[in-house]
């Protein structure tokens, strides 16, 4: 960015050398926050500093990297080939609507930081889950793992399974099974007794948006609920998190292939690294 000039009416005039981007505008707050390997930038409305405080969102930022570093694989830095200078957490407006991980920066609208967002939420119990989350999105996602989104197997399934573990690791098994567990064994328990799920035929029956509507709701229900439930059970076959985290590892190492072959990761991928087969994760 380059200042060009100040106008009379008490406005400046930057001119950007991109030939795409964004940019974010408003009276911000900028956190240095310091892990063991990286600093991490979050940018957020000044007007949330007290939010940001109380909740310390910067606590839950290191939780992430620190977790993931150690379990999955170090942070990758590099998109499409071309290096990420810094990594930063940055808040829009709500307008935008919902978040995204790209080319090394987490957007999370200040909807993220509404209660009334935490009432219906997928990807966390409380604000530092729900950040986590997103964040963990740059290691299963944008700078890490790609992955072809078969309905099922996707990048959500596994951001809620590891957001499940850091959950484990920070407050407790009893915490982390009565909130992600069990929530994930009553989606799956409500999607089995849904009629178009079990009966698929019926679906090309149904008006336009009626159908949409369910195809919608059956697909959360399997990212966000199935599959973490089904990664569990991997897990257990495996002997433990240890074995899994072996697992994650090997998966998360190919990144670099993927990106280059413009493919994305399989739940048969996976299945392969662990010797496991779908039979092996089926859940009653």
């Amino acid at each position: 960015m380059k200042r060009e000039r100040e106008n009379d009416d008490g406005t400046v005039c930057w001119k950007a050398d991109y030939v795409t981007g964004n940019l974010v505008s408003g009276s911000y707050n900028s956190d240095k926050v310091s892990y063991s390997k990286e600093d991490v930038y979050f940018k957020y409305s000044s007007k949330y500093a007290d939010t940001v405080k109380s909740n310390d969102l910067d606590a839950a930022i290191c939780d992430v990297f620190e977790y993931c570093d150690k379990h999955i694989g170090e942070i990758n830095k590099y998109s499409d080939g071309i290096e990420v200078p810094d990594i930063k957490i940055i808040q829009t407006s709500a307008e935008n609507g919902g978040g995204y991980a790209r080319n090394g920066v987490v957007a999370m609208s200040e909807d993220f930081m509404s209660p009334s967002t935490l009432k219906d939420s997928k990807a966390g119990t409380n604000m530092n889950e729900t950040f986590m989350h997103e964040i963990i999105h740059l290691y299963w996602g944008d700078l890490g793992l790609k992955f072809e989104d078969d309905g099922l197997w996707s990048a959500e399934g596994l951001t809620v399974f590891t957001t499940y573990r850091i959950v484990k690791e920070k407050y407790g098994e009893l915490y982390a099974e009565k909130y992600y567990v069990d929530k994930w064994k009553q989606d799956v328990k409500h999607l089995n007794n849904n009629f178009y799920y079990r009966h698929p035929e019926y679906l090309d029956k149904l008006p336009d948006s009626y159908r949409a509507d369910i195809e919608t709701s059956v697909s959360s229900l399997k990212k966000y609920s199935l599959m973490p439930l089904m990664l569990l059970k991997a897990e257990e076959r495996l002997g433990g998190e240890k074995e899994m985290d072996k697992v994650l590892q090997e998966l998360y190492s190919k990144n670099i292939e993927y990106q280059e072959l413009e493919t994305g990761c399989t739940m048969q991928d996976f299945l392969d690294i662990a010797g496991l087969t779908e039979e092996d994760l089926e859940i009653e």
